[in-house]
């Protein structure tokens, strides 16, 4: 698992929400803490577990 911290200006974009799952840097995160400071919002999250197949093996079913 990875652990990431990420910076958002509220005033530029939608904050996501505790559970909520988002796309960052071609992997999907899950959000688990969201934290106000004076320059934004910062969002902790964790790497999503990959899933047992891929969209390939999607195309081939």
């Amino acid at each position: 698992m990875t652990n990431l911290t990420i910076n958002y200006n509220p005033t530029e974009t939608v904050i996501p929400k505790v559970g909520d799952i988002i796309p960052f840097d071609n992997i999907s995160v899950e959000v688990i803490e969201i934290h106000e400071t004076k320059e934004g919002v910062t969002v902790k999250a964790t790497q999503c577990e990959p899933p047992d197949f891929s969209a390939m093996d999607l195309m081939f079913m």
